[in-house]
């Protein structure tokens, strides 16, 4: 008659097997998962680059259209992207820390080189409550320092058209969302500059979050 032991030990090879497929389930299941949904995403949305960005890019990453001055990716995960004109656009974090540190930057513009550089919010940071989003996240350009807030730089011009709110009034910014996106595109839509390509990123983060 066998043991106890013997007997407990049959059930036991099943179990492990089991488990065993359910570990290898569990650890490919995330990757199949994304990669279905990214491909069902842009199959359905006509016009928007081939391959979505990574989930850790902000989601206006994944809205930038081939259309509006797409020059290719510098590095897709954290979202960051030349222009067709040769300009830097990506997450404010990612091109902040960049910078900062130093680190593989190989990717700056010809025309930085040498220059103290920004990231330049192409939507202010002041208006990031006002759409809800997270400053860190929201769309910047790689400028030299002079053309980001030295006199008659980029902030110098945008505030003529968009003066700042007596006390940085949250509430008189939420009520002019519309005039705040139609003066930023017009501002970098002027045919007297070259920053055209910077409109498909407010056009991206405008429809994230229209879709929120």
């Amino acid at each position: 008659m066998a043991s106890t032991s013997e007997r407990l030990a049959v059930p036991a090879l099943p179990i492990i097997a089991i488990a065993a497929f359910i570990s290898i389930f569990w650890y490919l299941s995330p990757t199949y998962f994304l990669s279905t949904a990214s491909a069902k995403s842009i199959s359905s949305t006509p016009g928007l680059i081939a391959l979505r960005a990574s989930s850790i890019a902000p989601r206006w990453v994944s809205r930038i259209s081939v259309k509006r001055g797409f020059g290719g990716w510098i590095d897709q995960k954290k979202g960051i992207y030349k222009t067709s004109r040769g300009d830097v656009i990506g997450p404010y974090k990612a091109l902040q820390d960049a910078v900062s540190r130093n680190t593989n930057t190989s990717w700056i513009p010809n025309k930085l080189k040498g220059k103290k550089i920004d990231a330049h919010h192409i939507v202010e940071k002041r208006f990031a409550k006002v759409f809800g989003f997270d400053e860190r996240e929201m769309p910047a350009v790689l400028v030299s320092k002079q053309e980001h807030i030295f006199k008659d730089g980029i902030h110098s011009e945008i505030r003529k058209m968009l003066p700042f709110a007596r006390g940085g009034s949250y509430k008189k910014y939420k009520e002019q969302k519309a005039r705040i996106q139609k003066t930023y595109q017009e501002f970098y839509s002027r045919k007297d500059g070259d920053r055209q390509d910077w409109l498909g990123a407010i056009d991206a983060l405008m429809s994230d979050w229209h879709s929120r």
